[in-house]
Order: C-alpha cells, then sequence, then structure tokens
C-alpha cells in the first residue's frame, strides 16, 4: 500500500520528465534518458505546486484505489429503490411494502430481469413468453441508451450556492487521527526546503502578486501583513472568521483605499529613493529559515534595508505633519511632546515580522501622500518584541487554526470551518523539520 501511495506522490513527478524519485518497477532506464526534465520550470511559474497538492491529497485514496472501492453500485442501487417505490409520491411502509420493492430493486440490478426471475424461483417453470420478450426489449432499449449516451445541450444558470449535499463540494467526513498525522508530516515536511531553495524563490518571486509562483507559495505560509491580527487577537476569540479571510477571502483589490495604495506605490517609491540617494530593487518572497510556515513580501530593498511603503488615501494631498496631527496617520504619536513610532501599530508587527523573516537589521519605514510629501523613519530590528509578542502566538495560530484547513479543507466541502483544531487535544511533539536537523520539539506550547 505504501509503494501506491509513493508511486501516487511522484506520478508529476515522472509525467514531467523527473525521474530520480522513480522506483525500478515504475520506468526504466530508456524512459529516464529520453525524458526532459521540466519540473523546474513548471515550479517557477507556480504550476507544478498545484499539481503536486491534488497528487498528495489522491494518495491518502490509495486503499480505495487497490481494492477499487468506489460508490458507484451504491448509487445504482439507490436508483433502483427509487424506481420501484415510485419515488417519494406514495406511501409504502405499511405490511413490508417497502421492504418487499427494495428486494426486488436488488433482483432487477442484479439480473436485470425481475419478473421473469422471481416467477422462475417461486414456480419452478419459464415465465410467459411474452413477460419474458417484453423484459428483453427494455433491457435492448438500455443498452442502447447506454451506448448512445444522447444528451441535449441546455443552457444552466451558474449557481453560486454549492449543493452540501450532492457532487464534488458535498459534505466528507474529516481524515481520521492517523490520516491527519501523516497528512501534516508529510505538509511540514514538503515547506521544509534548503536555505539556496528559499533563496531562488525570493528571486523568482520579485514580481509579487504578477508572480504565479508567488501566489501559489504564500497560499501555503503566514505572512506579515497578518501578524498584527494574528499576535493581537485574544486566545479565546474563534478563530474561524480569521481563518476564512486568509485562505478565501475576496480580492480586494478594487476597494478605493487599496487601490490608491498599489497605483501610488512606484510614485512613491521613486521619490523615497530620492530622498535617500540610493538605488532601490524589488523584493520577491522571503521564507523565515527557522520558521518555514511564515513569510514576507517587502516593497523593496537597498543597502540601508528593507523598504516598506505606505500610500494612506486618506492622508492623500496633505502634509505628513499634519495627517499625523489630525490623527489620518497613526503609526507615529505624540508623547511629551515628542513624536515617537506606535509599537502596537499593525504597521510595527508587520515590519518586525519583514526584519525577522528577511534577516536584515532595518527597515525603511516611508508613508506618501502625494506628489512631494513622504515622511521617513528607520526602524530597527527589535529580537525581544519579536520573542515576547510574536513569536508563540503566530506558531500557535498556524498549528491550531490554519494548519488543519491547509491539510484536510473544509470550506470546499460545504462544512464549517473548525472553531479550534479538531486535533488540538494533540501537543506539538514536532511541528516542523528544520533542513539538516532533527524534529523540533515545542511540547511548552
Amino acid at each position: 500500500m505504501e509503494n501506491i501511495k509513493n508511486d501516487i506522490i511522484n506520478g508529476p513527478y515522472h509525467i514531467f520528465g523527473d525521474h530520480s524519485k522513480c522506483a525500478s518497477y515504475f520506468c526504466t532506464d530508456a524512459i529516464k534518458k529520453q525524458s526532459e526534465n521540466m519540473v523546474p520550470e513548471l515550479k517557477v511559474h507556480g504550476v507544478f505546486q498545484q499539481v503536486e497538492d491534488l497528487a498528495h491529497r489522491l494518495s491518502l485514496h490509495a486503499y480505495s484505489f487497490a481494492y477499487n472501492v468506489t460508490n458507484n453500485l451504491v448509487e445504482s442501487y439507490n436508483a433502483r429503490v427509487a424506481m420501484f417505490v415510485g419515488g417519494k409520491r406514495v406511501n409504502f411502509t405499511q405490511r413490508r411494502s417497502y421492504a418487499g420493492r427494495c428486494a426486488g430493486a436488488v433482483i432487477s440490478y442484479n439480473s436485470g430481469a425481475v419478473q421473469t426471475t422471481v416467477h422462475n424461483y417461486i414456480f419452478g417453470t419459464e415465465a410467459n413468453p411474452e413477460i419474458v420478450r417484453l423484459e428483453n426489449i427494455r433491457n435492448k432499449l438500455n443498452v442502447k441508451r447506454i451506448e448512445k449516451s444522447i444528451k441535449k445541450k441546455k443552457v444552466f444558470k451558474q449557481v453560486t450556492n454549492k449543493d452540501a449535499h450532492y457532487g464534488d463540494a458535498c459534505i466528507k467526513v474529516d481524515m481520521d487521527d492517523e490520516e491527519y498525522k501523516r497528512a501534516k508530516t508529510d505538509f511540514l515536511l514538503r515547506l521544509e526546503i534548503t536555505a539556496e531553495e528559499k533563496d531562488k524563490i525570493e528571486q523568482d518571486t520579485i514580481l509579487q502578486s504578477a508572480s504565479p509562483l508567488w501566489l501559489e507559495t504564500r497560499r501555503k505560509l503566514l505572512t506579515a501583513s497578518w501578524f498584527s491580527t494574528v499576535c493581537k487577537r485574544r486566545p479565546s476569540t474563534n478563530c474561524t472568521p480569521l481563518v476564512k479571510q486568509i485562505l478565501y477571502g475576496t480580492d480586494l483589490s478594487n476597494v478605493p483605499s487599496i487601490k490608491h495604495g498599489k497605483n501610488n506605490e512606484y510614485t512613491a517609491l521613486r521619490e523615497l529613493e530620492q530622498a535617500l540617494n540610493t538605488k532601490i530593487s524589488q523584493c520577491g518572497l522571503s521564507i523565515d529559515k527557522e520558521f518555514s510556515f511564515l513569510g514576507a513580501s517587502p516593497d523593496g530593498k537597498c543597502d540601508l534595508g528593507i523598504i516598506e511603503v505606505k500610500c494612506p488615501s486618506s492622508a492623500y494631498k496633505m502634509d505628513p505633519e499634519e495627517a499625523i496631527r489630525l490623527k489620518k496617520v497613526d503609526f507615529w504619536k505624540y508623547a511629551s511632546n515628542k513624536l515617537v513610532v506606535n509599537r502596537n501599530h499593525k504597521w510595527f508587527y508587520q515590519i518586525q515580522g519583514q526584519l525577522r523573516i528577511t534577516g536584515q537589521n532595518t527597515c525603511i519605514f516611508a508613508i506618501w501622500t502625494g506628489p512631494g510629501n513622504i515622511k521617513y523613519e528607520l526602524i530597527n530590528k527589535d529580537d525581544q518584541f519579536w520573542k515576547e509578542k510574536m513569536e508563540i502566538p503566530l506558531i500557535r495560530f498556524y498549528k491550531n487554526c490554519l494548519l488543519p484547513e491547509l491539510i484536510d479543507p473544509r470550506f470546499n466541502r460545504n462544512m464549517p470551518l473548525r472553531e479550534h483544531s479538531s486535533h488540538s487535544h494533540e501537543h506539538i511533539h514536532y511541528f516542523f523539520v528544520l533542513s539538516h536537523s532533527p524534529y523540533l520539539y515545542l511540547s511548552h506550547l
């Protein structure tokens, strides 16, 4: 069974020319020599990761494939029962009538000729030739109907709500504990890539949201833009809405404030570049060296450190100092008549997360309120702030809330998302694997 599972997982690699993990019975040396390895190129474009995820999910059903276990026979039998009992139009529950009709459906399914079969069994003689002829005609018509499979083209209205009781999106049971443990180990192992691979991802995703690889990779990560929301939430707060927002949130690109920020980000970076008198280059998706489930995408980087720029629409065409005084921008606040950084602000959490993940010591944070109006400040990395206020909440949220939905999604099964992980009784005996290191124990969480 384990071989079948491994072959399913390795299937995409085999198809696209990477035979490094193929078993000897799976492909020959001749095939290996003739194949062109397209996996690296597909990974850059973010395509292969989706196929790989599907293969891993498919491998969980290896037992069903081995024994050809499906529910097709059951569905077919249920259709026969519905035909025999006339749907729900007549009450056949009296005097064993329903049980008798179900038995008739079984005979019809197995033999295709219920009347002649019952007659032969009860009387021990051949049924009336006219009945035999009639059932033969019915069987031939059924065979022709199946062979031709004539389907009329119909235009259906698009249904936005998926049926929770039928079809691909119907309710299905969660993985059992053993399946979940195996799937979790496999998922976390796939997140654990080498430092060189992480550097390559950062280089290949500098287009950020325009990069398929950026979109596909960050889907499995908890990124810095969410750090403040996660870290400042109460431990007793239901995590379902936040998980749904992170994984299945609607596209906000057309929200006026976000659209304003996106449209003016390039201009803001160029003006900051002039103010700093240094070259600002693009940044891709950085993955934390220790916690491979954390990611960050700063707006840029330069010799001084990473760059994060905000273009608040509420302060547009205002002087930055005036915007701060009127609290249109609250990243800074006045303390003893002195302007200081608000360390409880969501942007401060985001910046500290970016500094931690990128391994940089300084972030140049800037707000742009219109042409010629820019204010910036150098924010230094605060390891104590990270340890005391961020690290543990982020690990717990990912492990207890985000990870179960990534491994065994309920959203596409028309089920409510877990309020808390159904596996939360299990302490974090192992959570992630460090490259070239044994399992890291975090049982104190």
